[in-house]
């Protein structure tokens, strides 16, 4: 198979001055290709390439549980599930899946299991205008085409995974400063402090309790800005408190999350426009509510919005978080947690995020903001940025988390 990756996968604001191209000739260069586009190594999973034409679209993702296929009627509606979701890729008229599994079970093209949930995605995929071109199983290091009738002439079948380490566009990718990690098996989180510090504890009722907080509440949007521009955490042991302070208001952490995902003055515009953060907020940041903006702003959570996020931003509050976890505790501590859960999800990471929002269910159960995203994941909902390839956490222009 011969199939071009599109061009159009780097962003488009500000165009590139060459266009990225490259060429999927074998089954182990799309291994390569799930591998980059997820930033990980897939384990137990579904995972169906979208196909315009010859050309490579969107990467959909979703956890399979091989026992699935003891209920028919369970495993026709989790494939009608997928295929619902890969038709988020407008351009798509076909398919190619790849099922990914740990080796545990029977090796190879004999897996039962995964031959009868390669026949249910192949069912439901027609049916919503995506026939599958091929089918693949990964297993114990292999590659085994599930629908060959004559393995002796069916190429790479049964060929070594460990192939895509040397092909020529796992190269390209990597100059591309794209980087594939092993998917954490827990949340890969540090674990957060015992109890608040007094630093944190000040910092809480300094920036949430203040009768007039709208110059703290500016105060503490600035300060997150300059992380979200790059200039890196404080060394300041208060400064990093104060950080965490305000994540203990549901607004302000909010704000936040769309400062980070397109900029502060949008952020501040939708949240005052919506009456989540006080006018006097907006005045002081040079900010002017906005009907607009207010729409914009609702749809992030979600990850909703036809506008591509910034997700150089989104790896700088991520990256941000997962340091600060362990100065925090109590309600920024399940912010925090939270905050990193919903970057995995938003970027398509559906099961690592799950395994976040566990651990924070565990230590604070009751916290509004996990039980939304725990629900969310445990339905399966993939976020509206990572169902559009315009919109998508991109290999080619995502450094590390």
């Amino acid at each position: 198979m011969q199939t071009d990756l599109p061009g159009n996968r780097l962003p488009a604001d500000p165009p590139p001055s060459t266009p990225l191209r490259l060429t999927a000739v074998e089954p182990v260069d799309l291994v390569s290709y799930i591998q980059h586009t997820l930033g990980f190594v897939p384990r137990n999973s579904i995972t169906a390439i979208a196909l315009a034409g010859r050309d490579l679209g969107a990467v959909l993702r979703c956890d399979w549980d091989p026992r699935l296929t003891d209920d028919g009627n369970a495993l026709a509606g989790y494939a009608r599930q997928v295929a619902g979701h890969l038709t988020a890729d407008e351009r798509a008229d076909g398919s190619l899946v790849f099922l990914f599994r740990d080796p545990t079970g029977r090796p190879g093209p004999d897996d039962d299991s995964a031959r009868a949930l390669a026949a249910a995605l192949e069912i439901e995929l027609a049916a919503v205008g995506l026939p599958v071109q091929e089918a693949w199983l990964v297993s114990h290091g292999r590659l085994w085409h599930l629908d060959c009738p004559d393995p002796a002439a069916c190429t790479a079948h049964g060929s070594a995974v460990a192939r895509t380490e040397t092909s020529a566009l796992n190269a390209a990718f990597i100059m591309e400063g794209s980087v594939v990690e092993d998917e954490p098996q827990a949340g890969g989180l540090p674990a957060p402090a015992d109890s608040m510090s007094p630093a944190l504890r000040q910092a809480v009722r300094r920036i949430c309790g203040a009768a007039d907080a709208s110059g703290g509440h500016a105060g503490w949007l600035r300060d997150w800005e300059q992380v979200l521009s790059g200039a890196g955490l404080p060394d300041d042991p208060a400064a990093r408190a104060g950080l965490l302070g305000g994540l203990a208001d549901v607004n302000l952490r909010d704000t936040l999350v769309a400062a980070a995902s397109f900029t502060l003055p949008r952020a501040v515009s939708g949240a005052a426009w919506l009456h989540a953060v006080p006018h006097e907020v907006a005045e002081i940041l040079g900010a002017s509510p906005r009907e607009i903006d207010g729409v914009l702003y609702s749809s992030v959570l979600m990850a909703a919005s036809r506008r591509a996020p910034d997700w150089d931003r989104i790896a700088r509050l991520r990256a941000a978080c997962e340091q600060l976890l362990s100065e925090a505790a109590g309600e920024p501590a399940a912010a925090v947690r939270c905050l990193v859960a919903w970057v995995e999800w938003a970027r398509g990471r559906g099961s690592v995020a799950g395994r976040i929002i566990e651990e924070c269910r565990r230590s604070d159960p009751d916290y509004p903001l996990a039980q939304v995203l725990g629900e969310v994941i445990d339905r399966g909902i993939i976020s509206g940025w990572a169902r559009r390839r315009s919109t998508a956490w991109s290999a080619t222009r995502r450094g590390r988390p």
